[in-house]
């Protein structure tokens, strides 16, 4: 992206101005106009006459834009924890070019502060501990957020299915335990089977809650 038209020189600061709203950043003109704003400390290695080559300029305006991304990406991480590509997605969005997004997700990624392993584990966990589901609707939402395959089969490894599905279940019995047999079967099999849950585990634990229930052996047998 070219910020300024030398007519094939080389261009020259002609003027670097701080910022009205924000005199950390300095404003700097290139043969008598705007070129890019900069940091104070990357500005201080500038000065009014210095003569450019259009890669000396294109390479602080990159460092510009990576540091404006990861700042960027923090700001959103104190919202809540995201993925690599979550993370890509919003940048590209933002208008940012592929390199500098490489550049932006290789800082916060060697500083620890992106890091898909452990955001797969950790939403696991969460997952199974406040909304129990079964391992097909774990893998599906984990690969929308970009994840790539081993990272989603480590991260639900540990997933005990037929235990998440009878804490799902439990809670979803409160609404139900005053509804006859073939209504619960009925409710009680679809709301599992929405969270995920293998049909095998939803037979099982309905049929689990129902003779908790009391259900006649009748009303234990499976419909299908």
């Amino acid at each position: 992206m070219a910020f300024f038209d030398s007519g094939g020189g080389m261009p020259t600061v002609t003027a670097l101005q701080p910022q009205a709203g924000n005199l950390a950043r300095i404003n700097v003109h290139l043969d008598g106009e705007f070129a890019l704003g900069l940091s104070g400390g990357r500005a201080a290695e500038w000065h009014v006459g210095q003569v450019l080559t259009e890669a000396q300029v294109e390479l602080v305006r990159t460092a510009e834009a990576v540091d404006s991304g990861v700042k960027a990406v923090r700001r959103l991480l104190e919202v809540r924890p995201r993925t690599d590509g979550e993370m890509r997605m919003r940048l590209l969005r933002k208008g940012f070019s592929a390199s500098e997004i490489e550049q932006i997700m290789q800082r916060v990624e060697q500083a620890g502060e992106v890091n898909d392993a452990r955001f797969a584990t950790q939403w696991v966990e969460t997952q199974t501990t406040f909304r129990p589901r079964g391992a097909r609707a774990l893998v599906s939402e984990l690969r929308r957020r970009g994840l790539d395959a081993e990272t989603i089969a480590a991260a639900t490894a540990g997933v005990d299915e037929l235990a998440a599905a009878r804490t799902a279940a439990a809670g979803r019995m409160r609404r139900l335990a005053a509804l006859p047999a073939a209504a619960v079967r009925r409710k009680l099999g679809d709301f599992l089977q929405r969270r995920g849950f293998a049909y095998d585990v939803v037979r099982s634990v309905v049929t689990e809650c129902l003779a908790e229930q009391g259900a006649p052996a009748d009303d234990l047998q499976s419909e299908d």
